[in-house]
């Protein structure tokens, strides 16, 4: 299902507008991940 979700999403999204997007997702997951983990060890 979400093999076709993307081919989908890729022909109506440019590349130029999908990079930033999945830089800034990326980006703040990590952020998340690294908050969520330093308040376990506490």
């Amino acid at each position: 299902m979400g093999i076709f979700v993307g081919m989908y999403l890729s022909k109506k999204i440019s590349n130029e507008k999908l990079k930033p997007a999945f830089d800034w997702f990326v980006l703040s997951t990590g952020v998340y991940i690294i908050i969520k983990e330093l308040l376990l060890i506490q």
